[in-house]
């Protein structure tokens, strides 16, 4: 999960997921599932497939490389 800056200066919270091969993202079926693991306000707003999570040589995920990506992708689509 990365915070994406939004229109009014806040930060949204995205949470950036790997799909299996074959699978499709439900975006509601996967929120109730968060619903029922985390509080609520803790689920994340946006939730984005990517192929795959840029890493270090250590194998930890690069917040800042997803940040960046999903920004590019929003800048992208409008």
């Amino acid at each position: 999960m990365v915070g994406i800056p939004n229109d009014n200066g806040n930060e949204s919270v995205v949470a950036a997921v790997i799909l299996a091969p074959g699978v499709t993202l439900n975006e509601d079926e996967l929120r109730e599932h968060c619903y029922d693991k985390v509080t609520r306000y803790k689920v994340p707003r946006r939730i984005v497939a990517m192929d795959e999570l840029p890493r270090t040589m250590l194998g930890k995920t690069l917040r800042r490389a997803v940040k960046e990506k999903i920004v590019e992708e929003q800048l992208l689509d409008r």
